[in-house]
């Protein structure tokens, strides 16, 4: 007798997904806040927000570890996020 196949909960599915969801939310916002940092290390030392070759090691390092059936998405996700914390920067360095 074969084990039967356990079938699929919209809602169980969904409650993975909020709790995904949750700890993508705190892992972005630690980020921000590290990238809040570097633009205080910046602002200090006059350096410029934007840094092109830091930004393409780490497009290449999401295009190296991502799953080869996610690598765009996960690009472009990284490609928002990175932009999200030049903006931060740009506005911490402003101030």
């Amino acid at each position: 007798m074969e084990p039967k196949e356990e079938s699929l909960d919209l809602s169980d599915l969904r409650e993975q997904i909020d709790r995904t969801d949750r700890m993508l939310l705190t892992s972005f916002v630690e980020r921000m806040r590290i990238c809040g940092k570097v633009a205080e290390y910046k602002k200090e030392k006059g350096l410029p927000v934007f840094d092109g070759k830091r930004e393409q090691e780490k497009l290449e390092e999401i295009r190296r570890i991502a799953p080869d059936d996610m690598e765009e998405s996960c690009v472009m996700l990284y490609n928002k996020i990175i932009e999200l914390s030049r903006e931060l920067q740009e506005k911490i360095i402003s101030d």
